[in-house]
């Protein structure tokens, strides 16, 4: 199973635990899939459901919340097998239906509280970047940059590292 174990029990404690309530969708691991966009070679993370069928799990304004996990492409290993990725774990949050009784600022800040506290459960967090700045580099399609960070609309990335091999226990 690998480094997708792990981000399978971290998707079941968003899915029990962040946002309770709200109509929200917690991806696991999404494939980069390669495509040429207007600004050159993007990736477009796609979830895989099926053979040949793929879900884009970018921004849906139907939802309250959600989240997909971007394992980078380079997992360097160390002498006993024990890889190391860097992962994105990126949030796409309405603020207004999340947490509808605090301002944009206050609803922000609890996001990302609330986000890496049950984060923090499962694999060490390495950074936090605020807004479309996490997501440069995807394919938004006709949803440029300009469209997809603005009230109530928000997004966030954590970074993290997740160490694993392909049968054992996720180690930190």
């Amino acid at each position: 199973m690998g480094i997708d174990k792990h981000i399978n029990m971290a998707v079941e404690d968003l899915n029990a635990n962040l946002w309770f309530g709200k109509n929200t969708s917690f991806y696991g691991r999404c494939f980069r899939n390669e495509k040429r966009g207007q600004i050159g070679t993007v990736i477009k993370p796609e979830l895989y459901t099926s053979a040949n069928d793929y879900v884009d799990v970018l921004l849906d304004d139907t939802k309250g919340g959600q989240c997909f996990f971007d394992v980078q492409p380079t997992n360097p290993s160390d002498e006993n097998g024990i890889y190391s990725s860097e992962t994105w774990a990126c949030f796409m949050v309405n603020l207004t239906t999340v947490y509808p009784t605090l301002n944009r600022t206050e609803a922000t800040e609890q996001a990302h509280t609330d986000a890496e506290e049950i984060l923090n459960n499962h694999f060490p967090i390495t950074g936090l970047v605020r807004g479309f700045e996490g997501f440069k580099g995807y394919d938004w399609g006709a949803d440029h940059q300009a469209h997809v960070d603005m009230q109530p609309y928000y997004l966030f990335r954590f970074n993290l590292t997740i160490k694993y091999n392909n049968s054992n226990d996720c180690k930190r």
